[in-house]
């Protein structure tokens, strides 16, 4: 039983019958027409055939990096969820991150493949729209996590300044004063919204912005276990550290188990994205939490809609929570 075997019942043709099964407009009397030969027929769509049939009208062309952290994984995870509720489809592509140009270059080579809507994860969007290289693009973007708002690219984000804020003051009300912060890599770009909202933390308690206590993460373990060790070299040691992600967060529980060092006991450490590495690292990560999957669903649903021919959405800021875990005696 197909749509035609419908559409030779209702005496029109399969694209009306297609019309009225998707709710689009159709004549009052036609749709009453194909309704009854629906209901002669006991016929009952093939949910793959309609899935498959909208996903080839969108395809969504999604930015990765050459190196990956734990917050692209569920990045990735949310957006395949969404898109398949969505009947769309994912392509990938690859990229170096802080490279502007070779971001625009992914671009082209989706549009290639036949991408009619791109997602960035954050790192690569904000190199994109920091690089001064930001081109017109002629398909829709949206962006997933930026640190703020973004000049040519929708994006979808929490409050970033406020979430380091709030996770510097948790330090802080724990009786901790010597706060270390380990940063993005040197060279991506990035936002500083979550490095100014732990200095302010700091600030408005009167504590010292030390830049001793600032470090860059690095793109590799060694690296940003490197990073780690290099804030806990110094004299006096930090009794904390607030990482600029789960996984930067992760290595400095490595330097610190390596040293011996009781955690929380003599090092408190905190993260950003509670993402399941958060809760599978000992002592599980106390951490910022953000709705990585309702910023996919949205993302994803505001490009549909633009491919569709809608509206283009405005940005979306969501809420965050502060995960209090056993990292920071919680």
């Amino acid at each position: 039983m197909t749509i035609r075997t419908v559409a030779r019942r209702a005496g029109v043709s399969a694209m009306t019958v297609s019309n009225v099964l998707n709710g689009r407009k159709v004549a009052p009397e036609t749709r009453a027409a194909v309704q009854q030969a629906i209901a002669e027929l006991n016929y009952t769509p093939n949910p793959a055939a309609r899935q498959l049939a909208t996903a080839s009208a969108v395809a969504i062309g999604v930015l990765h990096a050459r190196f990956e952290h734990s917050f692209f994984s569920e990045l990735l995870v949310g957006a395949l969820n969404a898109a398949a509720r969505e009947g769309a489809q994912i392509l990938l592509q690859p990229v170096d991150v802080g490279d502007a140009s070779g971001a625009w270059d992914a671009v082209r080579a989706l549009r290639d493949r036949g991408a009619n809507a791109i997602l960035l994860p954050s790192f690569v969007a904000e190199t994109m729209a920091r690089s001064g290289e930001l081109e017109e693009p002629d398909l829709p973007l949206a962006a997933i996590a930026p640190g703020e708002r973004l000049a040519g690219i929708a994006s979808v984000r929490i409050d970033e300044f406020a979430a380091a804020q709030e996770v510097t003051e948790l330090l802080i009300a724990k009786g901790r004063r010597r706060i270390g912060f380990i940063g993005p890599p040197e060279g991506l770009g990035l936002s500083p919204a979550r490095r100014d909202g732990y200095l302010a933390a700091l600030q408005a308690h009167g504590l010292a912005a030390d830049p001793a206590l600032r470090v860059a993460g690095g793109r590799t373990l060694a690296a940003s276990l490197a990073a780690a060790d290099a804030l806990l070299d110094l004299q006096p040691r930090p009794d904390a550290i607030f990482a600029w992600n789960d996984d930067f967060a992760a290595s400095a529980l490595t330097a610190a188990h390596r040293r011996g060092l009781d955690v929380p006991g003599d090092l408190a450490v905190a993260g950003f994205d509670d993402s399941p590495l958060a809760s599978k690292v000992w002592p599980p990560l106390t951490t910022v939490r953000q709705p990585l999957n309702e910023m996919a669903a949205w993302a994803v649903q505001t490009l549909v809609r633009q491919v569709r021919g809608e509206a283009a959405a405005g940005d979306a800021l969501l809420p965050h929570a502060i995960i209090r875990r056993a990292s920071t005696g919680d």
